[in-house]
């Protein structure tokens, strides 16, 4: 994953609930892991939707971008500008989440992918991680996601959720 963007996400419900499990088992690493693994799967579905982390379509391309994409492939525009270069060279394919102690770290590793998380003055955001990247803050299907998660680890490992 690229170093250039952190996005910390400080939900109190979840990392209150994320406590208790910790009380009850040794080893995180299962839960984080299931964690990342469900939300590299959300935000892989919401490229494939073309929406935001909120359900919203992202907007179109720019007439300009579509007029300098035709310029530059006259023969047709070769797939999405997040996995045109193929592989785990295109933004979706850097895609990965990793176990990092105590947290789980999901992200890409390509530089420009702050673009499209926090738009630029030319480009309009297409979020795939966060409802607010300026604030951290997850979309409701995430948080909901990641509770979820949480409290079946929670029923299995005292036979109730929280």
């Amino acid at each position: 994953m690229a170093t250039g963007i952190t996005i910390e996400i400080q939900d109190a419900e979840a990392l209150s609930v994320l406590a208790v499990l910790e009380q009850r088992l040794e080893d995180l690493h299962p839960v984080l892991d299931a964690i990342g693994a469900k939300i590299e799967g959300n935000v892989k579905i919401r490229f494939d939707l073309g929406q935001d982390p909120t359900g919203a379509a992202w907007s179109p391309l720019k007439p300009s971008t579509i007029k300098s994409y035709q310029k530059k492939y006259p023969n047709g525009i070769p797939g999405s500008l997040l996995n045109r270069t193929g592989g785990n060279q295109g933004l979706m394919g850097s895609l990965s989440y990793v176990v990092d102690g105590d947290s789980v770290r999901i992200g890409f590793g390509q530089e420009y992918a702050l673009y499209h998380e926090f738009g630029t003055s030319k480009m309009v955001r297409r979020g795939l991680l966060t409802e607010n990247p300026g604030s951290g803050i997850l979309a409701e299907g995430d948080r909901q996601d990641i509770l979820d998660v949480i409290n079946n680890y929670l029923r299995q490992s005292s036979g109730g959720a929280l």
